[in-house]
Parts: structure tokens; sequence; C-alpha cells
């Protein structure tokens, strides 16, 4: 009788952490679809906001260069700073739309570097 209370306690215990471990499973996954689909939509904004802040001209060139880095995922952390101060200034002195975009920019970029900053001291410990 005892061995069957026992096995009766162990089943129960091995369905239920298999229950939470597929409740954690389903719910890990869903919170990863909703953070991609989060990042999919501020990246298409963020490249938005780029696409409208450049301009086909010599007096932008260097924010150009810097803006197609940033679209095409090769911005290094030194020009990440520089467009950040570029888009700053924009901020503080363009006009409408582009101080909108600007932010808009500002803010996504700051948002990530923060993330990739955190991540990587996680890492670190």
């Amino acid at each position: 009788m005892n061995n069957e209370i026992n096995m009766y306690i162990i089943l129960n215990l091995i369905l239920s952490i298999t229950g939470i471990i597929i409740l954690y499973v389903k719910t890990n996954g869903r919170i990863t679809r909703l953070e991609t689909q989060i990042e999919i939509f501020w990246k298409g904004v963020s490249f938005d906001a780029a696409t409208i802040l450049h301009k086909p001209h010599r007096d932008f060139q260097r924010r150009d260069e810097l803006l197609d880095k940033y679209i095409d995922g090769t911005i290094n952390n030194a020009e990440h700073n520089e467009l950040c101060e570029m888009l700053k200034d924009i901020i503080n002195n363009g006009e409408q739309t582009e101080k909108q975009s600007a932010s808009i920019l500002w803010n996504v970029m700051k948002a990530k570097h923060n993330i990739v900053k955190e991540v990587e001291r996680i890492l670190k410990n």
C-alpha cells in the first residue's frame, strides 16, 4: 500500500512538472513571437525614419553614409555614436518632420544599444 501511495505521489509530481514545463514552453514561445513582432515593427519604423532623413545632397553626405550603414546593419560603435550626435542636432535644430524622424530613430537606436550592453553585461557574469 505504501509503494502505491509513493508511486501515486511520484506520478502526480511528474505530471505536474511536465505541465509546468509545457506551460513555460508555450508561454516562452508566445513571448518570443511577440518580441519578434515588436522588433520587426520598430525596425520598420526606424528604417522609415532613416529613409526620411536621407538626403542626396553633398552637405549631408556623411549622415547619409551613416544612415545607409544603419539600415544595412553594418554600423560600428563609433559610427553609431556619431549618428546619434547628428540625430540630436537634428532634434534640436531641424525642421519639424526631420525632428520627428530623428527622434524616433534616436530612441530606437538608444534602446537597442542599451539592450545590447545589458546582454553583454549579463553574459560576462
